[in-house]
């Protein structure tokens, strides 16, 4: 009964919207001090890289084996948020040479600068996304001022 009363309240509402009918004009927005963003005029960002070498240390060298993922993660110097990876395969002979450039950005059309905290991992079960037992992980213990060339990264912890 009461489904019957509200429709029938709403009626001459709905009767008023007539189809094909053109909206009611309404006054133009009020002006914003805000400045408009022409988007498409934004410069580029940044085209930075890091790039070098990958090392594993002596005493975890049997936990690594040729062939197995490595994944190289650039994070935020300040947030820590990953901001850049790339896979690799773990080489037969060290050392692996590595490159991250904005090709490698976890955001497309985003850039590779600043201050970022360099870090790889061998990861046993190949998913970005788990960090398991076994795992094999290093960092490089500054954080890393792009643009970056000869960096030396070493693999040198199991989790």
């Amino acid at each position: 009964m009461n489904r019957i009363v509200v429709f029938t309240a709403l009626l001459p509402l709905f009767a008023a919207c007539k189809k094909d009918e053109p909206a009611p004009a309404t006054s133009a927005p009020a002006a914003s001090s805000q400045p408009s963003l022409n988007v498409g005029n934004l410069p580029p960002p940044p085209e930075g890289s890091i790039s070098g070498v990958i090392n594993v240390a002596p005493a975890v060298a049997d936990k690594v084996k040729p062939g197995e993922t490595i994944y190289v993660i650039a994070r935020n110097g300040a947030t820590n948020a990953a901001i850049a990876v790339v896979r690799l395969a773990a080489p037969d002979k060290w050392p692996l040479p590595f490159s991250l450039s904005g090709s490698h950005t976890m955001q497309p059309g985003s850039g590779l600068f600043g201050k970022v905290k360099l870090e790889a991992r061998a990861d046993v079960d190949g998913d970005a996304m788990t960090k398991k037992p076994g795992d094999v992980v290093g960092e490089v213990k500054d954080l890393v001022e792009v643009p970056k060339s000869d960096v030396v990264l070493t693999l040198d912890r199991v989790l």
